[in-house]
């Protein structure tokens, strides 16, 4: 049986109070200001299952680590 994840909550993590619920589709996309908590996003899902292969988790920690603003 393979588990999908529908939805995900994070509070108290980081600079996040409460996410309230985020809904996962097919595609998901973060968008926010500098420093709103999109990476604590990322690092929260991240704690919820590590184990994942080392060429996935180089995937992940370059998302992770990259910055880029779009539009001003």
């Amino acid at each position: 049986m393979k588990l999908t994840a529908k939805r995900f909550r994070v509070f108290n993590y980081r600079n996040i109070d409460d996410s309230g619920w985020i809904p996962l589709e097919r595609v998901t996309a973060f968008v926010g200001r500098n420093e709103a908590g999109k990476t604590a996003l990322l690092k929260a899902l991240h704690k919820f299952h590590p184990a994942i292969e080392a060429s996935r988790s180089a995937g992940l920690r370059s998302l992770v680590g990259s910055s880029q603003t779009v539009g001003a």
